[in-house]
């Protein structure tokens, strides 16, 4: 159970932290740290860990990767399964026009399957490239309408993006990694939720520093930037990675 071993961790280091902090710097902004401060450590440190647990738990958990996740690295989203879905197949083939012959293909997926096959020929699967041709755009179903999701490929049939993401040309709606299983929408409940962690994080070091181990107002909050940035850009990715579903 590593995210066991996550609260533990981040007990165990963050309550040093605060004790050795507040021990040396209350020492020399108030001439004396404050009262029960191995406690008050204990209390903070308990505290900040686990909110930095729940945020993990309820990132790697959830329906897609980093739908909950840091400022600038989340996918606020709902993941909508594909059923069937038009390929737009381009082959390595120019017509007279000099443009690239290219034809609309049709999948289906069988109900309880994984796999989609063409709906003409239910005996060729979908893969998304050969050496004659390759998918530069699929269409997918959304309530009654069409979505064009698509993809950058270079003059050599070769796939610009790493990951191979179909998506949409303003970003909003994308096919989560590169089998058309499932697709990612916009979720106005899952954007305010990552907003509301993200900004939970930095709440959660304030009233640490300054209510339970009695840090001033100012110091705390400039305590809390630079220990709450540093968690948020550095330690959270670290923690979303080791425990995402799959690592042991």
């Amino acid at each position: 159970m590593p995210l066991v071993f996550t609260l533990i961790g981040l007990f165990f280091a963050l309550t040093v932290m605060f004790w050795g902090l507040s021990l040396f710097l209350q020492g020399y902004l108030y001439s004396e740290p404050a009262d029960k401060l191995p406690l008050r450590a204990i209390v903070a440190g308990l505290f900040v860990a686990l909110f930095m647990t729940g945020w993990t738990y309820a990132n790697t958990r959830a329906s897609h990767k980093d739908k909950y996740g840091t400022l600038f690295e989340f996918a606020p989203g709902e993941v909508r399964p594909i059923s069937e879905f038009e390929g737009v197949r381009r082959y390595n083939i120019k017509e007279l026009d000099g443009k690239w012959r290219e034809e609309m293909v049709k999948f289906t997926r069988p109900p309880g399957g994984n796999t989609f096959y063409e709906t003409n020929a239910p005996e060729k699967q979908f893969e998304l490239s050969k050496s004659t041709y390759v998918y530069i755009a699929l269409i997918v179903p959304d309530g009654d309408a069409k979505v064009r999701l698509e993809t950058p490929v270079s003059e050599k049939f070769v796939y610009e993006d790493p990951e191979r993401f179909y998506r949409e040309p303003d970003g909003k709606r994308y096919l989560e990694g590169t089998d058309p299983q499932r697709m990612v929408i916009p979720s106005a409940g899952a954007y305010a939720t990552a907003l509301a962690l993200n900004a939970g994080l930095f709440l959660v070091w304030l009233a640490a520093f300054w209510l339970v181990v009695r840090f001033s107002i100012g110091h705390s909050l400039g305590l809390t930037a630079v220990f709450g940035g540093i968690v948020l850009f550095v330690v959270m990715p670290l923690l979303f990675n080791s425990n995402a579903v799959g690592k042991s």
